[in-house]
């Protein structure tokens, strides 16, 4: 029984920490799939391993952290903290901002 319950604690500890190998790159806004696109088609994400986020969308840029929690980045920009659920499928990123108007296609660059 103790075996079985410190086997669930680690699953637990490690689908909490989320793996960001996945989403570590550089990815582009190539489809708003709900909302209206105020400019954010073109727009440039980057995801370090070291857990840094980079975004630009022409003479506009901003930088933060981010750190997984399952299917949500939680997200630190500009001291504004955000969450966003996300779906990796291989070189494509759906990032739906929590509580947010909008969607986004990212594909990776």
């Amino acid at each position: 029984m103790r075996t079985l319950l410190l086997v669930m604690v680690l699953g637990l500890a490690v689908m909490g920490c989320g793996n960001s190998d996945g989403i570590v790159g550089i990815w582009e806004v190539t489809e708003v799939l709900s909302g209206e696109d105020i400019s954010n088609t073109g727009t440039i994400y980057e995801f370090t391993a070291a857990g840094e986020m980079h975004s630009s969308s022409g003479a506009y840029k901003i930088d933060g952290t981010y750190t997984i929690v399952g299917d949500t980045l939680k997200l630190v920009l500009g001291g504004i903290d955000m969450d966003v659920l996300f779906n990796l499928d291989g070189d494509k990123l759906t990032y739906d901002i929590v509580n947010g108007p909008q969607i986004f296609l990212l594909e990776r660059q």
